[in-house]
């Protein structure tokens, strides 16, 4: 697995560097979307996230359309890593964290949610990339971001796929669901 990792980051930095691919940060504006609980959208179709069914178990994260329990999301800074706020995602109602299934960071693994332990693998960095849309990208894998596996269906499981500050199939609208006062 060490070279097949060692192989797509190679080819990750080669299509980068002839133009092929934006460099991770690329056209990103630094704009901290701060600590706070959220309902996490898709810009494309307004769909949130929510975990399938909205299970309090370990479980993949969706889309879905309309209300329902588990759409509400904690989002805590953890860190700074490479000059880049470093989050922690956590499901409100089961407690537990985004994360990439079983935790690979590689391009089509699906998201779950997991319960949290304070591994790389679930910290996300969360760039800005215009208007009220941020990518949430994986900090294990910066060329990698999340998206709906069918990004025009409003009921689709989510995955990681190489991405594209610009590509609107990335783009997350982050709703505060606490009211200032």
């Amino acid at each position: 697995m060490a070279n097949r990792t060692m192989f797509v980051s190679a080819a990750a930095a080669c299509a980068t560097a002839i133009g092929i691919m934006p460099a991770p940060s690329a056209s990103a504006s630094v704009v901290d979307i701060g600590e706070s609980e959220y309902q996490i959208a898709f810009e494309k179709t307004g769909a949130k996230m929510t975990p399938w069914s909205g299970s309090t178990e370990r479980t993949a994260i969706r889309v879905w359309p309309d209300d329902r329990a588990g759409m509400e999301w904690a989002v805590s800074r953890i860190g700074v890593n490479l000059g880049h706020t470093t989050y922690e995602i956590r499901n409100l109602r089961s407690d537990l964290c985004l994360q990439p299934m079983y935790g690979v960071t590689e391009s089509g693994r699906r998201i779950e949610q997991a319960p949290c332990d304070e591994r790389r693998t679930q910290r996300w960095h969360v760039e800005h990339v215009g208007g009220p849309a941020f990518q949430i990208i994986p900090l294990n894998n910066t060329y990698l971001a999340i998206t709906p596996e069918s990004p025009t269906a409003t009921k689709s499981f989510l995955k990681l796929d190489y991405r594209n500050p610009i590509d609107p199939d990335y783009r997350w609208d982050f709703r505060p669901t606490i009211q200032p006062v």
